[in-house]
C-alpha cells in the first residue's frame, strides 16, 4: 500500500459523494414540490431510487442522468403502486388508455388520485424530454412514451391474470414481467442522458430492447422475484417466477429457486458477451455500463430479502455509507 495514494482515493470518494449528496438534496425538494410525499398509498423510495441511479452511472459529470433517471425511477414506483394496490380494473384500463395516447384531454375522467399520478408521470417525462431537446437537440419523448405504454400494458396483463386466476408459464410471465419491472424506460434514459453523441438511430436501437438491455432487466426481475415472492403473494399479488416454474414443472420450491438462479447466471453470461460487441452507434459506453451496473445493484438490494419494497438494515447501511457518511481520512 502507498499511503499517499490511499489518501487520494479517499479524498476522491468523498468529493464524488459530496456531489451525489447535493443531487439528492435537489431531488428531495422536487419530490416535495411534486406533492408525491402526500400520496400515502405509494412507497416513498426517493433515496433508494437515487441510489439505483448513482450506482448505474456514478461518475461526477453525469449529474443530469442521476437526477432525471431517479425521477423516472420514482415514477415507475408510483405507477406500479397505482396498478398493484390502488386502482380498480376499470380505472386502470382508463389510465392505460391515457398513457398509451399520451393525451391529457378529458383528464378529469380519471379519479383524482390516479389523475394526479398520471399528471406527475406526464409532466416529469415531458420535462426530461424538453431538457434533452434543449441540450442534445433530439426529442426522446416519443420513445419514452412508447416504453411507458408498454410498461402499463404489462401491468394490465398482470391485473387480468390475477383477476381471472390465470397461472402463466414462466416464459409467458417473463415476457410481461421484464417490462412491468420498469427498467426498459430507465435504461433508455441511460443512453440519451449520458451520450454526447445522441442520435435517432441510437434511440431506435435502445427502444427496441437489445440483448444487453434485456439481459439486465431479466436479471433484475429474477433476482427480485427470488427475494420478494412470498411477501407479494401474501398481499394478494400475481404469481412470480418461482411459482410459475413450480406450477409449470411440478417442481419443489428449492428446485425452482435453483432453476431461477441458473437463469440469472445464464443471463449474466449472455450480457458479458454482448456488452463487448462492436456497436455501430457512437457514445454507447455509459449506457452499456449502466446495463451492467443495474444488474449488479439488483444483487445488492435483494441479497437478503426485499431491500427496496421493505428496506432492510443492509439497505440502510448501503445508503449511509454510499451517500451520507464520508470516508475518514485518518
Amino acid at each position: 500500500m502507498i499511503p499517499s495514494l490511499l489518501r487520494l482515493a479517499k479524498l476522491d470518494f468523498n468529493l464524488v459523494q459530496s456531489i451525489h449528496r447535493k443531487e439528492l438534496s435537489s431531488l428531495a425538494r422536487w419530490w416535495v414540490e411534486l406533492g408525491a410525499n402526500k400520496m400515502t398509498f405509494c412507497r416513498d423510495r426517493l433515496v433508494e431510487n437515487y441510489f439505483w441511479s448513482s450506482i448505474m452511472v456514478f461518475e461526477p459529470q453525469y449529474t443530469a442522468f442521476r437526477e432525471m433517471n431517479a425521477k423516472i425511477a420514482c415514477m415507475v414506483t408510483l405507477i406500479d403502486d397505482v396498478y398493484d394496490v390502488y386502482g380498480t380494473m376499470e380505472e386502470l384500463e382508463l389510465l392505460t388508455d391515457f398513457i398509451a395516447r399520451w393525451d391529457i384531454t378529458d383528464i378529469d375522467k380519471l379519479p383524482p388520485t390516479i389523475r394526479d399520478s398520471f399528471m406527475a408521470l406526464y409532466n416529469t417525462t415531458n420535462e426530461i424530454g424538453y431538457w434533452t431537446m434543449r441540450e442534445r437537440g433530439i426529442n426522446p419523448i416519443p420513445y419514452m412514451r412508447k416504453l411507458w405504454a408498454d410498461e402499463c400494458k404489462a401491468y394490465m396483463k398482470e391485473v387480468h391474470w390475477y383477476s381471472k386466476g390465470i397461472k402463466p408459464t414462466l416464459k409467458e410471465y417473463l415476457n410481461v414481467a421484464t417490462y412491468s419491472a420498469g427498467w426498459p424506460v430507465m435504461l433508455l434514459a441511460g443512453y440519451f442522458l449520458t451520450t454526447d453523441k445522441l442520435m435517432e438511430e441510437g434511440l431506435d436501437y435502445v427502444s427496441k430492447i437489445p440483448s444487453v438491455l434485456l439481459c439486465s432487466a431479466k436479471i433484475l426481475r429474477l433476482i427480485n422475484d427470488l427475494s420478494t415472492s412470498s411477501y407479494e403473494l401474501a398481499r394478494g399479488d400475481n404469481f412470480k417466477a418461482l411459482e410459475c416454474y413450480m406450477n409449470e414443472a411440478g417442481a419443489s420450491e428449492e428446485a425452482a429457486r435453483e432453476h431461477i438462479r441458473h437463469m440469472v447466471r445464464e443471463n449474466w453470461k449472455r450480457m458479458n458477451e454482448v456488452v463487448f460487441e462492436d456497436y455501430p452507434i457512437p457514445g454507447f459506453g455509459p449506457f452499456l455500463g449502466a446495463c451492467l451496473n443495474l444488474a449488479r445493484v439488483s444483487h445488492t438490494f435483494y441479497r437478503y430479502g426485499d431491500g427496496f419494497g421493505l428496506p432492510s438494515h443492509e439497505t440502510k447501511d448501503h445508503l449511509l455509507s454510499a451517500i451520507y457518511e464520508p470516508v475518514p481520512l485518518d
